[in-house]
């Protein structure tokens, strides 16, 4: 039958047995139903070939059957219920966070949307856009209610103490993403400093004490898992003690196999929650620490001084909004865990009839159970005592009553074993068994869940590991490996509860897998390959010839030059197709540097007039003209003979001052 017409009948089956499960008001998920389908069609008492089409009877019948089970309340129905509700609601902390994370920013979208496309002119405007910003920041750090007038008075403080409403039109003017990260900054200050107010009295009453909140709900979750698991544990160990010693009707152990897969099932549930909240009481005992120590660091910084600078107190209050962050992170997942936890006591609840009468208990499967719980026991009185900030108690080791198995123990291996010994193997404890670390031996020959002893030795088979809960069964499980497992799935087909307690999925994803006509399982292989980081591509040409000389030798041979006829033709481009180089030497640099002084100048000219005192009246002489002008070279000229020249210029040297001066 091809997938799409599969697919298609499968969703016609599905919806008819919802339509008669609301007639008969059975509350039934469309998930249950799926899940019953898929095992009305593996179960062999249906006598339906998957590789052929379903027939109209066939559908009736698989609708009745399930249609049967699910309104007979059995005690396996309720085990794929469980299965089911269990994988939709349980999720790791780190997808709660994001989940919360993703549900807050479509909350903010529409408010954060109004703030950054704001475009305010009044005063009016401004002041509600402040408003928006506070109601904004309060819904994201709920730290209090946005319709508490003192919760919005003290965020409205500490918001002004950061961004003062006049900084608001810088703000506005911003890009849409920066506004964005300065929004997401402001929220942790303000979370930061009214964190550090109430630490110091001075406001923050009406933050909720999210540290003793956490303190105390982590605390009840570990006690409620620890107590039960143990009660869980003695079920199943009365369950195995009954299958082994064995029963002789078929129906009471189909009873006691049944319910022996629904307690080993909780159980499993409960490990989920406990490695989740184990890892929770770490970050919340390694938050609380930090946020003490910022706050005592803050308290050395502003103590005693009038004025601290932003680059110091900022950062410290960031961190202090962040911590609180991840505490309310770690709330939100407890919560959920919480939920989970109540609703798996619940259904635990349906195995206290068994607590109530003997029970029957044997010691060596009470040991097998111990040493496979004994992580969880481990992880209780740690979790408390890092609560409770006691000293961390060593871990208690359970010994085992076996001693381990060695090679030359084993009369017959098959070849696709390999034994793994404890003293022999790096991280041997962490081995991950296939089977939820079940011993497939004594669940084929009794029909009974126990752990299987790693202490005795792991097998590998390819990359999975098989374990077993006694000597025997180990030997024998060597001996014929194909032989349990295939026996194990026909039982996932018959119990479809099993196929989700033991992982079967991969086993039963396809009819072919399986051939129950011959003993070989088909088992799903893991396998990985390394790329190159940086690839070079190889290409060997066996003809290749680096020697020139051998080419051309080659080429001769290819052209056979004896008996050919060399001619050519000269055409007008031919002789440019031809490769030339010439090599010149370059011209020489030369330079010349010339310069040419000249300049002219003239005689300043220099006169002397003399006559100008002596005897007065019809005596007197008349008066001179001396040039005493020196030549352009500095030279004095010669002296020419006085005249008597009134009004013009006379040239005369050094006899004229020499007359002058005998005259005086």
């Amino acid at each position: 039958m091809s997938s799409l017409k599969a697919e298609s009948v499968i969703r016609s089956m599905i919806h008819r047995i919802g339509i008669v499960c609301l007639e008969k008001e059975l509350d039934v998920s469309t998930s249950v139903i799926s899940a019953v389908v898929k095992g009305a069609l593996l179960d062999p008492s249906m006598e339906i070939n998957l590789d052929d089409t379903l027939t109209k009877e066939n559908v009736d019948a698989i609708v009745e059957k399930c249609v049967s089970d699910l309104s007979s309340g059995d005690i396996s129905i309720k085990t794929v219920i469980a299965q089911v509700n269990f994988s939709e609601t349980f999720k790791s902390a780190g997808d709660i966070d994001i989940k919360r994370k993703r549900e807050l920013a479509n909350v903010m979208k529409d408010i954060e949307d109004e703030i950054f496309d704001a475009k305010c002119h009044t005063r009016e405007e401004f002041e509600g856009l402040y408003r928006q910003i506070v109601s904004s920041i309060l819904l994201r750090s709920n730290m209090g209610s946005p319709t508490d007038i003192t919760v919005v008075k003290e965020t409205t403080a500490a918001l002004e103490s950061v961004l003062p409403p006049e900084e608001l039109g810088t703000f506005i003017k911003l890009p849409r993403a920066t506004k964005k990260e300065q929004l997401s900054e402001l929220g942790l200050l303000v979370m930061g400093i009214r964190l550090f107010n109430r630490a110091c009295d001075k406001g923050g009453h009406t933050i909720p004490p999210l540290t003793t909140d956490l303190d105390e709900l982590l605390s009840s979750a570990a006690t409620t898992i620890h107590q039960q698991v143990q009660t869980l544990k003695t079920v199943c160990v009365h369950f195995a003690t009954k299958l082994t010693k064995g029963v002789e009707e078929e129906a009471e152990k189909q009873s006691l196999m049944a319910n022996s897969i629904h307690a080993f099932q909780l159980i499993r549930f409960f490990m989920n929650v406990e490695t989740e909240i184990t890892n929770l009481v770490n970050v919340f005992v390694h938050t609380r620490q930090l946020l003490a120590q910022k706050q005592e660091k803050l308290f050395v910084t502003i103590s005693n001084k009038g004025a601290v600078g932003t680059d110091q107190v900022f950062p410290q209050f960031i961190t202090l909004g962040t911590l609180w962050q991840t505490l309310q992170a770690s709330a939100a997942a407890v919560g959920i865990y919480g939920e989970l936890l109540s609703s798996l006591c619940g259904i635990a609840a349906e195995h206290e009839s068994v607590l109530e009468g003997d029970t029957e208990k044997d010691e060596h499967i009470e040991n097998s159970f111990d040493i496979y719980l004994s992580n969880i026991n481990n992880n209780f009185h740690r979790n408390i005592s890092l609560l409770s900030g006691a000293a961390v108690p060593p871990e208690e080791k359970t010994t085992p009553l076996e001693r381990p198995m060695h090679q030359s123990d084993f009369p017959k291996m098959d070849k696709s074993l390999h034994l793994l010994e404890a003293l022999k193997t790096h991280n041997f404890s962490l081995i991950p068994l296939q089977m939820s670390g079940l011993c497939p031996v004594s669940l084929v020959n009794h029909g009974a869940l126990i752990p299987a002893r790693r202490n005795l030795g792991v097998l590998q088979r390819g990359n999975v590991f098989y374990g077993s809960f006694t000597r025997d069964g180990l030997a024998d499980f060597a001996a014929q490996p194909s032989l349990f497992l295939q026996e194990v799935v026909s039982m996932g087909r018959r119990v479809y509860a099993l196929v989700g307690l033991l992982a079967l999925h991969p086993f039963l994803s396809q009819s072919s897998l399986i051939h129950t006509k011959t003993t070989a399982v088909a088992v799903k292989c893991d396998s990985g390959c390394q790329t190159e980081l940086h690839p070079i591509e190889e290409n060997i040409d066996k003809k290749y010839e680096w020697n020139e000389w051998k080419l051309r030798k080659k080429a001769l041979e290819l052209a056979n030059m004896r008996k050919k006829k060399t001619h050519s033709t000269q055409t007008h481009n031919s002789h440019f197709r031809r490769e030339n180089q010439t090599q010149v030497y370059l011209p020489k640099t030369q330079t010349t540097q010339t310069k040419t002084d000249s300049y002219t100048n003239t005689s300043k000219p220099v006169t002397y007039i003399r006559g100008l005192r002596g005897a007065r009246g019809p005596k007197a002489t008349p008066h001179q003209v001396v040039d005493l002008t020196l030549s352009v070279g500095g030279l004095a000229l010669e002296p020419e003979k006085a005249r008597h020249l009134p009004k013009s210029m006379h040239k005369g040297g050094k006899a004229g001052r020499k007359h002058s001066h005998n005259r005086k």
